[in-house]
This record gives structure tokens, C-alpha cells and sequence, in this order.
């Protein structure tokens, strides 16, 4: 660095403030710092405390006032004994962008006064707290305006839970949208809900919303409507009976998944075909599978583990998804109909025929115990298709927990503008401790079908319409088409690029197989099963770097494609020779 450059001497202090442990080389005292640089790097390289397979090593960073040929030179002249215990660095950490600070290891430092933590019964969602407030508030009073400024971080440790942890930055009347009775104005920042204060121990009585209701009123800001549709309200209501998004780890089979979907569709109850006054031939279905049948699948899904088979179907009626009844063939038409537990008496009617008939007493051996599905399970074509929906749900709230606010299903709409439906729609933060801006995650879900070009461009719509936004595409195959993938990998490779001047990529796309949605471990656990095409992608699989690592990975493993890093390093290469041919050209036309 340049001692009397006043941009060196800033950022140094900035480099401070972060908390890194740096030293300054003026270029001033340089030949008399040659021995004692040396002498450093040569002590700080030693292994790490809990990884001793790796080295600790010195970075030598090129100030903004510096030219990297000055730094190349001092670092030739330091001349350390041990090999690769140096790195020259040219580029300097990118302070003032919000989505670089993430790639360059940089974290604000906040000046905080106090911090505190309340436990608040929560009732129909409502939060009682008060403001916290400097010790200078109590004597110094103030005309009615701001004088201080409260962080609040809401926080559920259910995964998944309904309420809204996440709110994005800007969204509209807050105050409104909190239900809240303060005088105390509220705004979302990056950093949280922030209540500017102005009088001591102020009381917050807020209705903390759900997830349709933040979505309402982000995009209402935004000119837009918003509604859940059909099979979002669907769901909604199939999670709910899973007891939210850690339950439907249940269901989290393909298995278990069919046999549901075949109650739903329905199937033939009886072997006997009757007819109607017309003489036309009728085929009676039902919607029940025998014990024996689901206790086979249970047995078979859990690797014969009795106990837990046993547990699973309890849970499953516990939650009402399925209900016990009895199979009984009517003594008039021969039909079977099924009952109910609390409709069992000695006189039954027939569905069919509506006759009453009496309960085969003397011959109960005839009878069956049957389940039938109930709710959002009794729709067919898997449950709407929500099936996907909750287990992406499971994957992106209970896998990998974070705070996350979530729906199901909506339709969105500008004006008189076509509608787009959105899966699953969610705001996630990366981690817990995280104070940057979070991501807008949009999925399309499939079941068993194709991810068509029509469901591409609406994708690429959406994305234009959000950029930044995570494209999110889900499915219950473990394997991609061909054809998907070409269209996905067009897709994929846009959305790598940048967003405007910005670092933040424009979409990142996410592909999600039933590899990720029908194991209960996170990645890299999840993707052993794959072999030995998915161990380099696993073994450089850190997590640290939230979903755009998540999006590399699964691009490559699902897509075929090469790793981010590679694709950026042959972007700027072209971008780089596209300037070379412009410049060439006008040269030659001068």
C-alpha cells in the first residue's frame, strides 16, 4: 500500500473493521519489511487446529493506489523456504456491492448498542415485546422523533412453520401488514424488520402473517394480485395434515406415493359386474386397499423394520390420512361396499342399491379391513400433483433448515396481464446468522411428466419479470430426457450470467430429482446413491455458500453441465476476445 495515498489508508482501516487480520506494507518501508514479512509467512504456515491436512497460508493483497507488477516483485523478494505458504491476491474485496460480499468473505459489521432475546407465547400468531432502548434514552428526551433504531429477527425453531420468518426488503405498510398497534413506524431492510424508536420500553403487539399474505402485499407493491389457486389450496391443506413440511418425510417414498395415488384414482371393489335398468354393464370402483396391502408396502419401504412400519401407518391415522373401515358384499346385489367404523351396525345399506342388508354375523370371516384416504389425499393425479410441491417444500425448509416464508400455488397477475401460476413460492435466507437480502425461490413442480418447452418460456418469463430470482424445477423422477436437459442447460447457462452491473446471477436454476426429494439427508448425503459420477461434485460440496451452491451441483448432476466457476472462467475468456475482434476492427477501419 501507499502510506500517503488516503484511499490506501481508508481501505486498510475498512479491511480492519471487518475483523481480517492484516498487516500493512507501506511501499515507503519496504526494503527495511522484506525480513519481517518473511519471517511472518514463514510462521503462519502451519496446519489448521481441525483440519490438519490443510496448511495455513499469507495472501499478499495489491491496494487500489498499487500496480500488480510492484506486488509481484516484493513478493519475489521475500523469498519463502516453504512452497505455496504465499499468494498474491490483485483484485481488492468488493466492499460496496451487496451481492459480492458474499464470493469475497466480506460480513458488515454492525454497530449495535444492546441485544436481547424474548420468548413470546404465541396466540393465533400474535407477539407481545418491548422496544430495547440506550441507557442515554432515559435522560435525554426527544420531540416525538426517531432517536434510535430496533432489529427485529423473528424466529420459529419448527421447521417450515407457516408463519412468515422471511419478509423481503421494501414490501409495502408494514404496520398494516404486522397488524401492529405502535406509533413506532416499521420498515424491512436487509437487515431485518426495523422499528425506528423514539420513547423508552415502547410495547409491540404484532400479528405475525403467513406466507399468502406477505406475497400479497410484496407484490401488490408491485402493481400485481395475488391468489391461491386450486391446487395450491390443495397443498396447503395436504402439508397441514402431514403436521407441516417435517411430516411429510411420511410419505417421502415412491412406494408409499403410488399406493395413495391408486387409492385416490380408485379401483375395481368387485369382480361381479351388475347392470343398470338399460342393460348396460357397470363397473363399480372404490377407493380402498386392504391392511394386508398397505402393512406389504409399509414392510417393504421400511426394510422389514416391524416397529416402524407400525409407527408410520399409526401416524397416518393419527393425521386422519387414512380412515379404518370394513369391506361388506351386499346380500341383494353382490356388490361391496365399504363402511366406516362408526356406520357399522346390524342393519347396513348398500351404496349401490340402497337396500339394507344385515351384517353377516354368522359369517364374519367374509368381512375385510380396509383403508380409505381422506382430504387432500382422496384427490387423484397424485393428490393434484402436490405431492412434488410438499416434498420440495420438505426438501427446502426441513433438509436444510432455514428461515424460509412459503406458499403453495398462487397465481399472479398484472392488471389485465396473463396470469402466471407459481408450485411453490418461498423467501429464504441463506442461514440463520445471515443479514443479506433474501432469495425469491420459483418452482415448477411435476410428478412423473415431462418438463415441457411451454413450461421453459413461462419459467424464463417469470425470471425476467424477477431477476434474481432461483428458477426451481422439481420433479419425482431420478432421471432427466434427453430433450429436458437440452432445454434446461439453455436455461441454466442464461441464468449463470449477470444481473445488470451487479455480481448477483440473473437466474440461477435449481433442478430437484427424487434423489433430493425422497431422502431424509441433506447434500451431499443425498446424492450417494448416484455412484461415482456424483463423488466430485459431493466431495467439493461445502453448503457454505447457501443455494447458488446448491444450483451449481445439481446442474451438474442432473444436467450434465460443467461446474460455475469454469463456465465464468470461459465467459470472461469470450468477452475478452470479442473486445480483442472489435478493437481489431477499428484499427483496420481507421
Amino acid at each position: 500500500m501507499d502510506a500517503e495515498e488516503p484511499r490506501d489508508l481508508i481501505d486498510y482501516w475498512n479491511l480492519r473493521a471487518l475483523g481480517w487480520r492484516i498487516l500493512p506494507v507501506p511501499k515507503q518501508w519496504s526494503e527495511a519489511l522484506v525480513e519481517p514479512c518473511r519471517r511472518y509467512v514463514t510462521e503462519m504456515h502451519v496446519p489448521y487446529r481441525f483440519n490438519p491436512k490443510m496448511m495455513q497460508t499469507t495472501t499478499l493483497l495489491c491496494s487500489r493506489s498499487s500496480h500488480q507488477s510492484e506486488v509481484d516483485a516484493f513478493a519475489t523478494r521475500l523469498r519463502t523456504p516453504t512452497e505455496h505458504s504465499l499468494s498474491t491476491q490483485h483484485w481488492y474485496p468488493r466492499l460496496w456491492s451487496k451481492w459480492a460480499r458474499g464470493p469475497d468473505d466480506i460480513q458488515r459489521c454492525n454497530v449495535v448498542a444492546e441485544e436481547g432475546e424474548v420468548e413470546c407465547a404465541v396466540e393465533e400468531r400474535r407477539i407481545r415485546f418491548a422496544s430495547l432502548f440506550p441507557r442515554f434514552a432515559e435522560y435525554f428526551g426527544g420531540s416525538g422523533k426517531p432517536r434510535w433504531a430496533n432489529v427485529v429477527h423473528v424466529r420459529d425453531y419448527w421447521p417450515g412453520t407457516e408463519t412468515a420468518m422471511v419478509l423481503p426488503p421494501g414490501v409495502g405498510n408494514l404496520n398494516r401488514l404486522l397488524d401492529a398497534f405502535s406509533p413506532d413506524p416499521a420498515s424491512v431492510t436487509s437487515e431485518g424488520i426495523v422499528i425506528q424508536c423514539a420513547h423508552p420500553s415502547m410495547k409491540h403487539h404484532w400479528r405475525l402473517p403467513d406466507g399468502l399474505s406477505v406475497f400479497r402485499s410484496w407484490l401488490g407493491g408491485q402493481g400485481m394480485s395475488t391468489r391461491l389457486s386450486g391446487a395450491g389450496a390443495n397443498a396447503l391443506q395436504l402439508v397441514r395434515s402431514l403436521g407441516g413440511p417435517w411430516g411429510v418425510r411420511a410419505i417421502a417414498h415412491g412406494e408409499i406415493i403410488e399406493l395413495l395415488n391408486k387409492m385416490a384414482e380408485g379401483q375395481v371393489e368387485s369382480t361381479i359386474e351388475s347392470a343398470d335398468e338399460s342393460g348396460r354393464k357397470v363397473t363399480v370402483r372404490g377407493r380402498v386397499v386392504s391392511r394386508e396391502e398397505i402393512w406389504a408396502c409399509l414392510m417393504r419401504v421400511t426394510n422389514n423394520n416391524t416397529s416402524e412400519a407400525k409407527s408410520r401407518l399409526k401416524f397416518f391415522a393419527d393425521k386422519q390420512i387414512l380412515k379404518l373401515g370394513l369391506r361388506l358384499e351386499c346380500s341383494e346385489c353382490f356388490q361391496r361396499n365399504w363402511y366406516p367404523i362408526e356406520d357399522i351396525s346390524e342393519e347396513v345399506r348398500c351404496e349401490r342399491c340402497l337396500k339394507v342388508f344385515r351384517f353377516p354375523v354368522a359369517e364374519p370371516q367374509m368381512t375385510a379391513w380396509c383403508y380409505r384416504t381422506q382430504g387432500a389425499f382422496s384427490a387423484g393425479n397424485y393428490a393434484q400433483g402436490n405431492y412434488s410441491v410438499a416434498l420440495a417444500l420438505k426438501f427446502l425448509t426441513g433438509t436444510i433448515d432455514v428461515p424460509v416464508t412459503w406458499v403453495p400455488g398462487i397465481e399472479i397477475t398484472k392488471r389485465n396481464d396473463i396470469a402466471f401460476e407459481v408450485d411453490l413460492a418461498m423467501w429464504r435466507n441463506e442461514h440463520h446468522l445471515d443479514r443479506s437480502a433474501p432469495y425469491l425461490v420459483l418452482a415448477e413442480c411435476k410428478t412423473y411428466d415431462e418438463f415441457t418447452q411451454r413450461d421453459l418460456s413461462r419459467a424464463r418469463e417469470l425470471g425476467k419479470r424477477f431477476p434474481g430470482s432461483v428458477l426451481a424445477f422439481v420433479t419425482l423422477r431420478t432421471e432427466l430426457g434427453e430433450r429436458e436437459r437440452a432445454r434446461l442447460q439453455r436455461l441454466s447457462r442464461r441464468g449463470r450470467r449477470y444481473a445488470g452491473r451487479g455480481e448477483e446471477q440473473l437466474n440461477p436454476v435449481l433442478i430437484l430429482t427424487g434423489h433430493e426429494l425422497m431422502n431424509d439427508m441433506g447434500p451431499p448425503y443425498c446424492w450417494a446413491i448416484l455412484g461415482s459420477r456424483a463423488e466430485p461434485v459431493a466431495q467439493r460440496y461445502q453448503g457454505h455458500r447457501g443455494i447458488a451452491e446448491l444450483c451449481d451441483a445439481t446442474q451438474q448432476l442432473h444436467l450434465g453441465m460443467e461446474p460455475y466457476h469454469e463456465w465464468l472462467e470461459q465467459h470472461f475468456k469470450k468477452r475478452a476476445e470479442a473486445r480483442a475482434r472489435r478493437g481489431t476492427r477499428a484499427r483496420d477501419k481507421t
